[in-house]
């Protein structure tokens, strides 16, 4: 947060890029940021909302696409009250382009982004913003910040203040417990925060796959077709088992090929 409020203040700031892995928090972190710094937010998702590319169609004025976005969510759009959050931008590649006019022309204008990594790098925007944008790039949780939330705060002023090898069987073997389900959770909030909600540490029971049901339906959102077959060779997947029960969590692994151009097939690859 302390990163964005720089931002905000700089006076060279440029239109901000966010980019990260989908579920990293990207969306949650800049609207808290603009509950907090601003008077109003105008929020576009262009995954949610798709006709709101038609915004960037015509051309790159951008008093015409600020006063057209004003007249959709009735709002008076105020240079430096207002932030702008055009989300998902990966879905509308035009939109990236625009970034450079928003820098170029109306930098009095707060305009932030957000995108999946993987999303922005395939989009093919006509003109990417080189050297116009300010980017920035969220990453998933640090395990430190994974046992902040777990609520082992005595646990984390322990091994700060002590050396590997004085550290006592029980705790390292408690902290390669935490750190296997800190990889399987992938230190991405939402899962984490699901996984803290169901998790049974105290009576043994671990953890449950019901906390990690929406990861594989994310993890196909990589290709621009979004068409994925769950048949297509190469596509398999292994499991984690999670607790002392039968529970597993499933995860797609290997190549996959895109099925949705065509008949024969996206030739984009995603690993």
């Amino acid at each position: 947060m302390d990163e964005l409020v720089r931002w905000k203040n700089s006076l060279s700031r440029k239109p901000l890029l966010l980019r990260g892995v989908r579920q990293c928090g990207k969306t949650y972190l800049l609207k808290a940021f603009a509950k907090n710094e601003y008077e109003n937010m105008v929020y576009i998702n262009f995954e949610q909302n798709p006709e709101f590319a038609s915004l960037f169609d015509k051309d790159f004025h951008t008093e015409r696409i600020m006063t057209e976005m004003g007249i959709l969510y009735g709002t008076s759009i105020q240079r430096e009250k207002t932030l702008i959050l055009l989300d998902e931008i990966q879905a509308c590649p035009k939109a990236i382009t625009a970034l450079k006019y928003f820098c170029e022309e109306a930098p009095e204008y707060h305009i932030a982004s957000a995108g999946s990594l993987i999303g922005i790098s395939i989009s093919k925007p006509n003109s990417y913003p080189v050297g116009k944008v300010n980017v920035k790039t969220l990453y998933p949780m640090s395990f430190k910040e994974f046992l902040m939330a777990s609520g082992e705060e005595d646990l984390i002023k322990y091994i700060q203040s002590t050396t590997l090898h004085e550290i006592s069987q029980v705790i390292h073997s408690r902290l390669f417990q935490y750190y296997d389900y800190y990889r399987i959770t992938g230190g991405m909030p939402e899962v984490v925060k699901a996984w803290v909600q169901e998790k049974r540490y105290t009576t043994g029971r671990g953890i449950t796959a019901k906390s990690f049901e929406f990861i594989p339906a994310g993890l196909f959102k990589i290709c621009s077709c979004q068409g994925f077959s769950e048949n297509q060779p190469g596509l398999g997947s292994y499991s984690i088992p999670v607790g002392k029960g039968k529970s597993a969590i499933y995860f797609w692994s290997g190549k996959r090929r895109c099925t949705g151009k065509g008949s024969g097939g996206c030739p984009e690859l995603a690993d």
